[in-house]
């Protein structure tokens, strides 16, 4: 049926046209000729006779310049009668009409049938741009004061630029497991979208009369220099070990990053593990092939991207409250203790706080500056923020809300940059194409995070509702009570284990600082903070489902909240130099501050949790019968194994870590889990069988030691010398 209404509608469409080209042709008025406007010339060249033989009469005063008739030439006019500008509008509308037939075209054939509705509308497009576009070229043609804007060219190479994205797209989403050249060549493809949009939107000149308040100085270059070294250094040294306990999420998504490896699939548009996109796995599968199958191979991105957005924090703070602010913003994020722990870990999590300021970053200095390279960097910056953690789509209502404030306090600048936001927006929809294809056929997929762990996508309000007899509003207060009690009070029950976001001097100075920020939030800068901030506490926290167990989730607030702190501490100092006595002991003593802040940040980490809190992660157990299945490999190696494990499921003994770090041992191994007692391990075989059983069922150990009263157990156990599991190694039959 919709082959059918495509093959009658298409040609009614341009049948249409053409009618309508016709028509207008036929009965278009014929304008008198303006008496004050000279003739146009004739179509052939004027003949001048040359004047008859004889004698050559004496040169008057009068036509002593004139020029000969013999070397007056009239030029023959050009065979197009239109006014340029009539002629430049009626050749950007049709190349728009070509497009609309090209899009129609790549829709209509395009490999998967949900996007075939869209022809009709690019062929229905068509006679309307015809109609435009004779209606602009009359208009034109009748005043001729009127120029056609020449900017209007870089959208119709924004389109198409959008449309061989989308190219690449439909090639990459359908490429089958093993076609390497076809899933790299679509990726080639977006990236020469993406080169051909920054093409079409840029500028050759794009000067700005806004410069820098404090010049950069040599002193600022090593200061900064010397801090991002302490951020990468606390982040990067001994990855292998620190944090010592492996989290099932990384190894997860490092089994999966190695699958595409493996498996030769370059395909970064899609979803994959937990609905994270492939373009943030395929980053691992890199590292990893650069690097080796090792932990910290699987965790140096993670390092990069905090490092990184140090940097980034400083970029923005620097340009919005100047020198001294961002140097102490920067030196406080280096030792801070959630993003130092977060930096260390193979999550993408780490990717908010760096993907926030390097988008805001990118604004600000576009906004301020007005220079279109600026505001392609924002563009750039948005739309890759989108294809790592699911975080980054709250940049965008972010964006969104700052956007609004700028069109009520300041709308002549909005309108001003007007063109640069059109065409931003047009290079940030190009980049996203990919993501908006795979969110119209794959819109649960693409939403799967959010459907499981936001509160009402998911159905937990209306069972927190009936489990505890309570309203719906008690509910979103009891929710808004554990977000705001982890940032100081309450203890992480994640990824975290039972720390705070903010050590309680940092609690006491956020909260100065963020009440300076909102009696001051009729600045634009200051209400970016507070407004950003609140809309990562409501959709990264009150809206989902156990804020106490996703601090993970509200890493973006770190930036915000530390760069407040820093400004807070900047204007604190500059009051106090400007009336005491000796300002330069001021100083000094504003450095023993900013010290003091960063070394009792980096002992939470280091001390507090590495020594304390992490060995009582309820990961821990995990990670004991992982270490000692891994330690089993080399000593048991080539032989065959049979692994039984009592009371214990899959995820102890046959998880992702071990998948990861022992994966051979997992090849020549027969696993068998879920076992409810020692009678149901089956009898010795011709395998060395290793049987685990949870320390907890004492009864099941007794058994196991009377069963096997010839082997020596081994006792596994944490850090703390907690006994936690018992294992038999039972050799075969010879």
């Amino acid at each position: 049926m919709r082959d059918k209404a495509l093959r009658r509608i298409i040609p009614a469409v341009f049948l249409t046209s053409a009618a309508v080209i016709a028509g207008w042709l036929r009965i278009r008025p014929q304008r008198e000729p303006n008496p004050d406007r000279p003739a146009a010339a004739p179509l052939q060249p004027t003949v001048t006779p040359l004047p008859e033989p004889g004698p050559t009469p004496a040169p008057s005063a009068s036509s002593t310049n004139e020029v000969p008739a013999r070397f007056i030439v009239v030029p023959e006019p050009s065979f197009v009668q239109i006014p340029r500008s009539a002629l430049a509008a009626s050749l950007w509308f049709g190349a728009a009409i070509v497009l609309c037939i090209v899009a129609a075209g790549v829709v209509s054939s395009a490999q998967q049938t949900a996007f075939h509705d869209l022809a009709p509308l690019f062929a229905i497009a068509v006679p309307g741009l015809i109609v435009a576009g004779i209606g602009a070229a009359a208009w034109l043609k009748r005043d001729q004061a009127r120029r056609w804007p020449r900017w209007l060219w870089r959208f119709n190479l924004l389109f198409a630029a959008i449309i061989v994205s989308f190219i690449a797209a439909d090639i990459n989403f359908n490429a089958v497991e093993f076609d390497g050249t076809g899933q790299l060549g679509s990726v080639l493809l977006w990236l020469l979208a993406i080169g051909l949009a920054f093409a079409a939107a840029g500028q050759r000149s794009d000067p700005t009369t806004v410069k820098l308040t404090e010049p950069i100085r040599r002193s600022e270059v090593i200061v900064f220099i010397a801090i991002v070294a302490l951020a990468f250094a606390l982040r990067a040294i001994d990855l292998e070990h620190i944090p010592g306990v492996v989290l099932g999420d990384e190894t997860k998504y490092a089994v999966a990053a190695r699958y595409l490896t493996e498996h030769q699939q370059i395909k970064p548009f899609t979803t994959g593990s937990d609905g994270h996109w492939n373009f943030y796995l395929q980053i691992i599968g890199l590292s990893l092939q650069l690097f080796g199958q090792t932990i910290t191979a699987m965790r140096l991105p993670s390092v990069l991207a905090g490092t990184l957005g140090i940097v980034a924090l400083y970029a923005v703070v620097r340009q919005l409250w100047g020198r001294r602010p961002a140097l102490i913003a920067a030196a406080l994020m280096a030792t801070y203790h959630q993003n130092i722990h977060y930096s260390r870990v193979g999550f993408n999590s780490i990717d908010d706080p760096l993907f926030l300021a390097l988008v805001f970053g990118c604004a600000w200095l576009a906004w301020r500056t007005g220079r279109r390279r600026a505001w392609l960097m924002t563009a750039l910056a948005a739309g890759l923020s989108q294809y790592f953690f699911v975080g980054g789509r709250l940049v965008l209502l972010q964006l969104a809300v700052l956007a609004v404030f700028w069109l009520i306090t300041d709308r002549h600048r909005v309108r001003a940059q007007a063109l640069n936001i059109a065409v931003a927006v047009s290079v940030f929809i190009c980049i996203i194409t990919p993501i908006l294809y795979f969110w119209a056929i794959r819109p649960n997929d693409y939403m799967s995070s959010l459907n499981a762990k936001n509160i009402y996508r998911s159905g937990w309000v209306p069972a927190a509702m009936q489990a505890n007899n309570e309203s719906e509003v008690d509910v979103l207060w009891g929710q808004l009570r554990d977000v705001m009690t982890s940032f100081s009070f309450g203890s992480d029950e994640g990824f975290y284990w039972a720390q705070t976001m903010l050590t309680p001097i940092m609690s006491i100075l956020a909260v100065i600082a963020l009440a300076y920020f909102v009696a001051h939030s009729r600045e634009g800068p200051y209400f970016w903070v507070v407004s950003s901030l609140a809309l990562v506490i409501l959709f990264g926290g009150i809206l989902m489902v156990s804020p106490t167990a996703g601090s993970h989730r509200l890493l973006g607030s770190s930036p915000l909240i530390y760069g407040a702190i820093a400004v807070a501490i900047d204007r604190a100092w500059g009051w106090f130099e400007r009336r005491a006595p000796h300002p330069k002991l001021i100083g000094v003593y504003g450095l023993l501050v900013i010290a003091l802040l960063m070394n009792a940040d980096a002992r939470y980490y280091f001390v507090n949790y590495l020594t304390k809190n992490e060995l009582r992660s309820p990961d821990v157990p995990f990670h004991v019968i992982q270490e000692y299945l891994f330690a089993l490999e080399p000593r048991t190696e080539p032989q065959p194994l049979q692994i039984v494990c009592v009371g214990l499921n899959a995820d102890f003994c046959r998880g992702t870590t071990l998948d990861f770090l022992a994966r051979p041992l997992l090849a020549r191994a027969d696993v068998i889990t879920d076992l409810p007692s020692t009678d149901s391990v089956p009898p010795r075989g011709t395998k060395l069988q290793v049987v685990i059983i949870n320390a907890s069922m004492t009864q099941e150990v007794e058994r196991a030691r009377q069963r096997y009263a010839t082997v020596t157990p081994q006792n596994l156990s944490d850090p703390l010398n907690r006994i936690l599991f018992v294992a038999f190694e039972i050799q075969p039959y010879q």
